[in-house]
């Protein structure tokens, strides 16, 4: 018996498969980091842009279907090629028709799509317009506990002077305010490095003026929010590093937090030594955390001080691993961070807050 061979020529009607041409439709997220390789300046809504907080959408794609949406308080912002559109109620959903290079968008308002050449999507927030750039002059304040041991001054100054403890940035104005006293003191300033380190030197922590209380907690809370009301010095985009000997009580600090996310300032926390009292360590770990700081434990010596704000490493173009080895005995769920810090060359725009 002859074998039976079954063949499918192409093209005849009722073919044996279809040949689906692909969706050529682009989509992409745009922040402060690509817009400038997306979005070109004459673009007639680039402008209004400027002053503003820009986050990623969230884009989910499947085949020639896409929808973008914005987090609450966001606008959804689509750029086409000459102009684009805000998309207030934040959500869209396109489709590509195979073959097509255009977008056929719905946002939930009209039941007639419209066609959009690129889905280069942002979210805009609309809400305050931003007070400074990365690149303004601005504040830098050493916050440090009165508990701390004075001998470890000599070294910590020595950083100082040579720039490796604190993150670069455009400080034109330095401050220092010592904390946890006796009698509250004021913050001083000062237009210069060298002023400001010959104050340092001379305001090292004295034993005499101490809490007499010594299960008191901290009281560094009351002094950020002393900073944040100064109104003769920069404020915005400015960095705050604190150097602890004792948390405070206080169970959380929203509306601090909120006032600092506001003008962009970071804050920086240095845990040295054991610490003598206070029961909210959360609450500082979470002021650094939203405010895209980070928060260090030290080691404190009669001769020395090793701290670690001048720690880091020089990464090159290449696959990087990293394993963490911890001990941790509570039940309750806790989040970790890692974040990349570039003390040189840093981004001229603000790294969006991510919770």
């Amino acid at each position: 018996m002859k074998p039976i061979i079954l063949l499918c020529l192409i093209p005849l009607a009722n073919s044996c498969f279809v040949l689906q041409p692909t969706c050529d439709c682009q989509v992409m997220a745009i922040t402060r980091a690509n817009i400038d390789w997306w979005v070109q300046w004459d673009n007639t809504l680039r402008p209004s842009l400027e002053n503003r907080q820009l986050s990623s959408p969230k884009i989910t794609r499947s085949q020639c279907n896409v929808t973008v949406q914005c987090d609450e308080g966001y606008s959804l912002v689509v750029f086409n090629q000459q102009d684009g559109k805000n998309y207030e109620n934040r959500t869209i959903h396109g489709t590509c028709a195979r073959g097509a290079k255009s977008w056929q968008v719905t946002d939930g308002t009209s039941s007639k799509p419209e066609e959009v050449d690129t889905l280069y999507a942002t979210c805009v927030d609309f809400r305050e317009t931003l007070l400074c750039s990365p690149e303004d002059s601005t504040t830098f304040l050493f916050a440090y506990s009165n508990d701390l041991n004075a001998s470890i001054f000599p070294n910590m100054l020595s950083q100082f002077k040579n720039g490796s403890a604190y993150p670069t940035a455009n400080f034109a104005t330095f401050a220092h305010v010592r904390f946890d006293m006796r009698v509250e003191e004021k913050i001083s300033y000062f237009g210069d490095l060298e002023s400001w380190l010959d104050s340092l030197s001379s305001n090292r922590p004295d034993p005499n003026l101490k809490f007499t209380d010594p299960q008191s907690g901290s009281d560094i809370l009351k002094v950020i929010e002393k900073f944040l009301n100064n109104t003769d010095y920069p404020i915005c985009g400015s960095r705050i590093v604190v150097l602890m000997k004792r948390y405070p009580t206080e169970p959380e600090a929203e509306k601090l937090i909120e006032k600092l996310r506001k003008n962009h300032v970071t804050v920086f926390i240095e845990a040295v030594g054991t610490m003598l009292s206070g029961s909210s360590s959360e609450t500082m770990q979470t002021i650094v955390t939203r405010t895209n700081g980070y928060s260090t434990v030290a080691d404190e010596t009669d001769q020395d001080y090793q701290g670690s704000y001048a720690a880091g490493a020089k990464f090159e173009f290449t696959t990087y691993e990293m394993k963490i080895s911890y001990r941790y005995s509570k039940a309750e769920p806790e989040q970790m961070r890692i974040r990349v810090y570039a003390l040189i060359n840093p981004v001229n725009y603000w790294v969006p807050y991510d919770n």
